[in-house]
């Protein structure tokens, strides 16, 4: 087994607006090929992902090459499902070695960590939920995949816009209860930590005996989670 460190990152949100975060996120995928023996990404690698070869952009197009690259190199890529992505499990799953629509668990360095986006943990954001629904129907996906490839990228730049308007309340309001409750609960399930990304605020927290690490969005400080050999975590500069 490869016993370098596994890096997790999560909230890339990396779009052509803004070139200088997709710029440093390939240009620390090229020399984190020299010290990490995986990455798992856990959602939203795009500001708005169509995962279909036809749909994806030019710009997605060499961020995933560049990820190809590292995974040519020989480290292992997980990826998780993120609020701003569809159909990666279902339809680009071959660019992963794991690649799951809900969690995923590491199991390495004697620790048991279970892996997810985050955003469905909030039982109570009702209308979040319902809208996740009502954005991942098959029916709706499937009218998407059968359009023109500029007038599903457009539409497709219209549910972004709509996504940045919903569930404002509670994205203003962390909810660490929930967040402590929730990997409490995992502790039955043989997990010792629980990892997880979307709400974009670096934490370390503790629930009961399992360790909770959320993850904080890529820019502008660059920064990612670290399991090393020894089986701990770490937070860590991009470099």
């Amino acid at each position: 087994m490869d016993s370098r460190p596994i890096a997790l990152l999560a909230d890339l949100h990396l779009k052509p607006e803004s070139p200088w975060d997709a710029q440093s996120f390939i240009g620390w995928l090229g020399r984190a090929r020299e010290t990490i023996g995986a990455l798992y990404l856990l959602g939203d690698l795009f500001e708005f992902w169509l995962a279909a070869p036809r749909l994806e952009t030019p710009f997605q197009r060499q961020i995933l090459e560049a990820i190809q690259r590292l995974r040519e190199a020989g480290v292992t890529i997980g990826y998780v499902e993120g609020n701003r992505d569809y159909r990666v499990a279902r339809g680009r799953s071959e660019l992963f070695d794991q690649c799951s629509e809900d969690a995923l668990v590491l199991e390495t360095a004697g620790r048991s960590a279970l892996l997810v986006h985050g955003d469905r943990i909030h039982a109570e954001d009702r209308a979040y939920r319902a809208w996740r629904r009502f954005s991942r129907h098959p029916a709706l996906l499937g009218a998407f995949l059968r359009l023109p490839a500029p007038l599903a990228r457009r539409a497709a730049a219209a549910i972004e816009r709509r996504l940045r308007r919903t569930n404002l309340p509670h994205k203003r309001a962390f909810p660490e209860p929930q967040l402590r409750q929730f990997a409490a609960a995992q502790q039955r399930h043989g997990h010792d930590a629980v990892v997880v990304g979307h709400f974009h605020r670096e934490l370390a927290l503790r629930a009961g005996a399992v360790e909770l690490f959320v993850l904080g969005a890529w820019g502008p400080t660059y920064r990612y989670l670290e399991l090393g050999g020894d089986g701990r975590f770490r937070f860590k500069d991009a470099g």
